[in-house]
């Protein structure tokens, strides 16, 4: 069996589903407070940021340790990072906007961040589409730098996520920090090539 195979059922079994199991245990045992799908909507979008930011440090990881097989398992840990983004905002559109999709518009003037977190989503959805193989020979060099993508999306996201918890910057600084950090190891590393 192919070994990216393996390592992805290993990532699907050891990471995205324990989290999910852990939200829906708070759900189960009304441990959310008293505005739980403010409070749902929040952690499933701390979950996307934090698989997003792993995923960005596997290359720093495999340069810092010199093994390869860090970045086999990037593709796995992006697509959790897709899949807890997308289900942040089917939470948000159910439990917060109650599908009433007409007060989108008034949402955007309300709470502009929102702007910042669909495009996020927008920037992740065709890193998910194209993460297959097949797609990589089909883009060829273009496969790279659509794939860049992840940094804007990234920066985007702590961002995003800073302003829904008006936390400032000061307040998200941890996401901030490693944001920048897993950008500049890879700016460096790509100079270096030149």
């Amino acid at each position: 069996m192919d070994t990216s195979l393996l390592k992805s059922r290993w990532i699907a079994r050891c990471s995205g589903i324990p989290a999910l199991g852990l939200e829906v245990l708070h759900v189960v045992q009304g441990s959310l407070g008293p505005d739980p799908g403010k409070v749902l909507v929040n952690e499933l979008g701390l979950w996307a940021l934090r698989f997003l930011l792993l995923c960005l440090a596997m290359t720093p990881l495999r340069l810092i340790t010199g093994q390869t097989f860090w970045t086999t398992w990037r593709r796995a840990i992006g697509l959790w990072a897709f899949f807890w983004a997308t289900l942040h905002l089917i939470a948000y559109a159910v439990l917060l906007l109650g599908l009433d999709l007409s007060r989108i518009g008034r949402e955007i003037v309300h709470r502009p961040y929102l702007v910042l977190g669909a495009l996020t989503w927008c920037l992740l959805l065709p890193l998910a589409v194209t993460s297959t193989r097949a797609w990589q020979k089909r883009l060829k060099q273009g496969w790279l730098k659509l794939h860049r993508l992840i940094y804007p999306a990234a920066l985007l996201a702590v961002v995003h996520g800073s302003w829904v918890q008006k936390l400032s910057f000061a307040g998200f600084w941890p996401y901030m920090l490693a944001t920048v950090i897993l950008a500049a190891v890879r700016i460096v590393n790509q100079m270096q090539k030149k």
